[in-house]
């Protein structure tokens, strides 16, 4: 039986473009440019609190080839 292998990471959200892929930023200070903002509920959520100021965490889910936020938090660490 093959058990996919699944890797969860948070980003922190530093733009939403126009075409609505989200501009991430890694720990390590590299940019992500490749993941699509949600068509979800989540999605409006995280537009919404990025839009009214907050600093964001998206955490991003990778298995099976596959890759896509599932949850965002406030980053109170850098909060202005």
């Amino acid at each position: 039986m093959d058990v996919p292998h699944v890797k969860r990471e948070d980003y922190q959200l530093t733009d939403i473009s126009d075409d609505g892929y989200l501009t991430l930023l890694r720990e390590n200070g590299d940019l992500r440019e490749d993941l699509k903002l949600p068509d979800s509920e989540l999605g409006a959520q995280l537009r919404s609190e990025f839009e009214s100021g907050k600093e964001l965490l998206c955490t991003v889910l990778h298995s099976c080839g596959e890759e896509c936020v599932i949850a965002i938090k406030t980053n109170t660490a850098l909060e202005k």
